[in-house]
């Protein structure tokens, strides 16, 4: 939040209020399917503008925003709203996205549980994570830290790929044993490899750097360090399609999808040349992903743009 004497720009929702009385207006765009939207605010004059074409340091970008071409060219569609209270216009903001773009449902009980990052980061082993299981289900689950139905969710984050099968296999199987779901972790679009000329996937003879996302002729990496792959190249879609297997096989029920920022980058081009924008792309990206994890599987994003908000939970 800023004082009102402030000029800023906020990705696709901007809102101004009165932080006493609440009485605010919000405006935001509810099509997010191929444009950067921001709504600017011009302290000195007092106004509010909405773009379709957005690029800045907050999207991460390098690159000004994609062309759009065609015989017509729309805007995203945008709404304003104003009430006695900004956090019920917030509220109805979210509800008309709905409207527009669907939402993923859910039909169980919302996850209530763990994850693995913030104790132990890569610092993880079976052993280390099946004693944090039994602990929990131990003494946290039966005073009541769980989810409405009982369960509770244990959720590994970066560093549970380097497990056998056969560990996961039995250590998921325990969880479960425990009432307890197990989530899995992925990170499709970017790559923290320190070679970038090694081959994505043994079906493509495609590296890193030839699936990259580029601006100016270079690997862009302003996300974690990372190079930011192009969701839409072959290979890139095998090796997810790889890992999304192996989680399916072990019995996951749940999946953290992170730093999706990354593919929403813009680019000089990618692979599939009919995508021409960021936003473009991270939907590409993003049905791509949901067709591939299925309905039983709950996805949550982390490090992704706020909107669109219908491929995850």
């Amino acid at each position: 939040a800023f004082p009102a004497d402030t000029t800023f720009s906020s990705s696709e929702v901007g809102c101004l209020y009165d932080n006493t009385t609440r009485f605010g207006l919000v405006a935001g765009s509810l099509t997010h399917d191929l444009w950067k939207s921001a709504i600017h605010y011009d302290a000195p004059n007092c106004t509010l503008t909405a773009i379709s074409g957005e690029t800045s340091k907050w999207t991460r970008d390098l690159l000004p925003h994609g062309v759009v071409s065609g015989d017509r060219i729309e805007s995203a569609l945008f709404v304003v709203m104003i009430g006695d209270d900004w956090r019920s216009c917030m509220e109805r903001f979210g509800a008309q996205n709905a409207v527009v773009s669907g939402r993923r449902e859910w039909p169980y009980a919302k996850p209530v549980g763990w994850n693995s990052w913030g104790s132990m980061k890569f610092d993880l082993t079976i052993e280390k994570l099946d004693q944090t299981s039994a602990f929990i289900a131990e003494e946290l689950m039966p005073a009541g830290l769980t989810s409405a139905d009982g369960t509770f969710w244990f959720c590994f984050d970066s560093g549970w790929q380097r497990f056998s099968d056969e560990d996961l296999d039995a250590f998921i199987r325990r969880c479960h044993a425990r009432g307890q779901k197990v989530g899995a972790y992925l990170a499709p679009y970017g790559h923290w490899g320190k070679r970038h000329d090694q081959r994505i996937d043994k079906r493509y003879n495609a590296t890193f750097e030839d699936a990259a996302l580029k601006a100016g002729g270079r690997v862009q990496t302003t996300i974690a360090n990372a190079v930011a792959l192009d969701p839409t190249h072959p290979a890139v879609q095998a090796r997810i399609d790889g890992q999304i297997a192996r989680i399916r096989r072990l019995g996951f029920d749940f999946v953290k999808i992170d730093f999706l920022t990354q593919a929403s980058l813009e680019a000089d081009s990618r692979y599939d040349k009919r995508i021409t924008t960021g936003m473009a792309a991270y939907n590409y990206a993003l049905r791509y992903l949901c067709s591939r994890l299925g309905d039983k599987i709950f996805i949550n994003q982390a490090i992704s743009p706020l909107f669109p908000a219908q491929y995850a939970h």
